[in-house]
């Protein structure tokens, strides 16, 4: 967290929206999940567009792309879950309120005394409601992606 704060306060991003994506753009998970799905690709496919006369950016759109759809939809559900329950992050990046995550305003939601659990349970299933409604979109493409596990 210490490298990611210094390289976004030296380059202007504190406070911005900027700042609480882009360290999150190129995580590890992120690459070697793509990395073992597209070992996985048979090499039979990218010969055969390579003797078709395909090049390389050509292979990567036409051949490539279209076979990794579960791969995509796999990543975006898990990057967006895991960005929208950030709290961290975001708690170190931001100092205006105006731009507190969905999170943090949940935790601001807490009373030293009291707190409201009715408006707590209510605004905690307002949050879920974009994940859900992510998962729902990429659902077929995750399931295709689970049952064509281990086939080659």
């Amino acid at each position: 967290m210490i490298p990611n704060y210094i390289v976004m306060s030296k380059i202007g991003f504190l406070n911005t929206y900027a700042g609480l994506i882009l360290p999150t753009c190129a995580e590890a998970f992120g690459l070697f999940l793509s990395r073992q799905f597209m070992s996985e690709l048979p090499d039979e496919l990218l010969e055969a567009a390579r003797i078709d006369g395909a090049s390389e950016f050509g292979i990567f759109r036409k051949v490539v792309l279209p076979n990794s759809k579960s791969l995509m939809s796999v990543l975006i559900i898990f990057t967006v879950m895991w960005r929208w329950n950030d709290f961290q992050w975001p708690l170190i990046v931001l100092s205006k309120a105006e731009m507190y995550t969905v999170q943090i305003g949940l935790a601001m939601l807490r009373g030293s005394q009291y707190i409201n659990w009715n408006t707590m349970m209510a605004m905690s299933l307002i949050s879920i409601l974009p994940v859900l409604i992510i998962f729902l979109v990429f659902q077929k493409q995750f399931v295709q992606g689970i049952a064509s596990t281990g086939l080659k």
